[in-house]
């Protein structure tokens, strides 16, 4: 890249860039020398590439494998989460049923005690007949 390609990609005039940013300019230029003296482009090897290349596969099969794991255990989750809220409300009309029946059975024993009462007032069972002695 030169002094000229910059001043273009800022879209600026060269001249303004040498006038005004000389600073700029000469850092610039300092850095694209030192570029060029280091070689920046560093060099692999193939076989590293390759090496590199299998690595890379082999984080996309994890990466895919953990993404499949990860819907797995939503779904399931969802899954969880539908069958406790049904148990929730099956709890919930046990309980109804349950109080209602016990509800039923003081009924039922209040009218039993007071129909034993009436008769016990009114001496219609004084006494029981099994039969013969």
């Amino acid at each position: 890249m030169s002094v000229s390609a910059l001043a273009d990609e800022a879209g600026i005039p060269r001249n303004h860039l040498n006038r005004q940013y000389a600073d700029l300019r000469l850092l610039f230029v300092d850095i694209l020398a030192e570029l060029e003296r280091a070689d920046y482009a560093l060099p692999i090897a193939p076989e590293k590439v390759t090496v590199l290349e299998s690595l890379v596969a082999n984080q996309r099969v994890t990466i895919q494998q953990l993404q499949s794991s990860a819907r797995d255990w939503k779904t399931a989750a969802e899954v969880f989460i539908r069958s406790y809220q049904a148990l929730t409300i099956e709890l919930a009309n046990a309980r109804r049923q349950l109080v209602n029946h016990a509800r039923r059975n003081e009924r039922q024993q209040e009218t039993i005690e007071r129909l034993g009462a009436a008769a016990r007032d009114s001496g219609a069972f004084t006494s029981i007949d099994i039969g013969p002695e």
